[in-house]
């Protein structure tokens, strides 16, 4: 049973209905009580919104001098911790349990989208002290500004840095889009790409001469690579019309300009109505320049003949998708790194994803295999992905993550384009192997001392996944993957669970989908996450004072979710082993362990 405020204080919803038919000082005549409302529809702007718990009032608001007009008050589901809400509204019926009305926006600002009054600012509401007559009293006071030729005053105007009403979708800009001052506005195309999503696929401004135009246009890589951007049927995209607003605040403008819209649907429309009557929609746009903010409104046929305006926030790729880490990654920075991955198993796909989502700007990715179906429960690709290349399932992947991503992909084994990977591992900043495959390891690691002298990052897991090593090879600094062949130290931990069962576990190949050893992805993926990890921490020792402090180690054991025979479950345990001076490869000092 949904829980309905009145129900659960019944005291209180008897004052409130007393305060209502008594009349608020002379200023209010209640009409109807809607106390079993389940939806509410509003004919202005064709919102359907459900319902649940709120009790409705309708009846005659007098103000100023004489005047009078419909007033809807809503007391919501969490009433009275949250403020009663008051619409302006004329036609009210109620169609079964469905309460149908039409909002007025007076186009003076202070009012929501949805037609609602902004009366105070939400945190001055007093659960104890305010009620639904303070509200009216408030009310009153707004109509009188609201229908004045002058509108309100500023000790009136009540600044919230809240939605003007809850958005019904998004608009991505992929690039930025600043519109100067004396801008005469202009037009372009929003590319749908999801459910209520769409991003800028072009911006035009109007020039003085009519016949040009200023474009300015996304590259089409960046949002046609990834499946989720991708506009296969060329698709022309939604028209929208913009301008600049200036000396408005946010809230004012989104309620000033629904009101125009609404008043242009009313009325003869033009181009509008005839693209409504069409079944087209279109996006109307407004830039305001005192808080350098966009917003969009959609206007849809609602079926009726008319259409209905959303409320579209805008959110901004380059300013905004590296909010939450740039004080900790350093996304400027990692967006000039190149990375090298060669492998994009469960290890090698987690690691390229994460490194992407956090910022790293370029990279090169080897992997002759195709997904197959058991690839799935440890890939951070999924069953979708099935028969492509590993390469362009985790480029789209990672594409998706961060549409600024360049990738270069080989789907070959790295021995048969041994000088693509070397022409790509000299141009990166790190490589990555995550093969573990002796036959790719070694190679690489030969190379790498002989001729690249690159950081060159490698990991495994055990048997079963219940271990495993993440190991940095610097030249001449750390041991090289030969020297921890005589540190008899650098083996895999041995987990608690390695036992006969384990060793007797058989691991017939069959391509992919039956991997040479058996192990769960929430175990994989935490090698993957330190691998990742490493690699950032590496990537940022130029700057002068990283968040994280300089790898204090150059190999990472992971002694898993049962521990091993030296260690806790969930530990890590860091080595510092430096080159073996028997070693074949490295052939310098040791570099004394700590």
């Amino acid at each position: 049973m949904s829980y309905r405020w009145h129900e659960e204080y019944p005291e209180r919803y008897q004052v409130e209905m007393t305060l209502l038919r008594q009349g608020v000082a002379g200023r209010f005549q209640l009409l109807e009580v809607y106390p079993a409302v389940q939806a509410k529809l509003d004919l202005a702007n064709g919102q359907r919104l459900a319902i649940d718990g709120a009790v409705f009032a309708a009846g005659q608001l007098h103000y100023g001098e004489g005047q009078v007009h419909q007033v809807l008050l809503e007391y919501p589901a969490t009433y009275p911790d949250e403020p009663v809400a008051i619409y302006p509204v004329a036609d009210i019926q109620l169609q079964g349990n469905m309460l149908v009305c039409r909002s007025i926006n007076f186009g003076k600002g202070q009012q929501y989208g949805d037609g609602k009054m902004c009366l105070f600012a939400k945190h001055t509401w007093d659960a104890d002290l305010h009620d639904g007559a303070y509200a009216l009293t408030r009310a009153a006071r707004w109509l009188t500004f609201a229908t004045s030729a002058t509108g309100f005053p500023a000790s009136e105007i009540v600044e919230e840095n809240v939605p003007v009403l809850p958005p019904a979708g998004t608009v991505v800009f992929p690039f930025a889009v600043d519109v100067p001052a004396g801008s005469p506005g202009g037009h372009g195309r929003l590319l749908p790409v999801g459910p209520n999503l769409y991003t800028l696929l072009e911006f035009s401004e109007a020039s003085p001469t009519p016949t040009s135009l200023h474009t300015r246009q996304v590259q089409g890589r960046r949002w046609q690579a990834s499946p989720s951007f991708l506009n296969p049927a060329g698709q022309p995209g939604v028209e929208v019309h913009w301008q600049r607003l200036d000396g408005i605040s946010f809230p004012q403008a989104v309620a000033t300009r629904i009101g125009l819209v609404q008043q242009r649907l009313a009325a003869d429309g033009g181009i509008l109505q005839a693209s409504l009557a069409a079944g087209a929609e279109l996006f109307f746009g407004f830039y305001l320049g005192q808080e350098e903010q966009w917003f969009m409104l959609r206007v849809r046929p609602n079926g009726n003949g008319g259409g209905a305006i959303e409320f579209f926030i805008t959110r901004h790729l380059e300013s905004e998708l590296y909010l939450r880490v740039q004080d900790i990654f350093e996304p400027a920075i990692l967006a000039t790194k190149t990375v090298t991955i060669v492998g994009l198993g469960a290890l090698g796909s987690e690691v390229a994803c994460e490194l992407a989502r956090n910022g790293v700007g370029r990279f090169h990715l080897f992997d002759p295999e195709l997904m197959d179906l058991g690839n799935s429960v440890r890939s951070a690709a999924d069953l979708s992905t099935i028969g492509q290349h590993k390469v362009h399932a985790v480029r789209n992947l990672m594409l998706n993550r961060n549409p600024n991503v360049q990738c270069e992909v080989y789907p070959q084994l790295v021995g048969d384009v041994i000088s693509a990977f070397e022409r790509a591992a000299a141009a990166s900043d790190i490589v990555i192997v995550l093969t573990a495959e002796n036959s790719v390891d070694f190679p690489t690691n030969r190379l790498n001392l002989k001729r690249l002298r690159k950081p060159f990052l490698y990991a495994r897991a055990s048997k079963g996944a219940l271990t495993g090593v993440v190991q940095l090879v610097e030249p001449g600094i750390s041991a090289c993957l030969r020297c921890l062949v005589r540190h008899p130290e650098s083996d895999l931990p041995v987990s608690r669970l390695d036992t006969a069962h384990m060793a007797a576990l058989k691991t017939v190949q069959l391509g992919c989908a039956a991997p040479s050893f058996p192990g769960a992805g929430v175990d994989t993926r935490e090698i993957a996450l330190q691998t990742s990890r490493v690699a950032l921490q590496r990537l940022l020792t130029e700057l002068p004072q990283p968040f994280y402090p300089a790898l204090p180690g150059y190999q990472f054991r992971w002694h898993g979710p049962a521990g091993s025979a030296e260690h806790a479950p969930f530990a890590w345990e860091i080595l510092h082993l430096g080159p073996h001076p028997d070693c074949s490869v490295c052939r310098t000092a040791v570099t004394s362990p700590t």
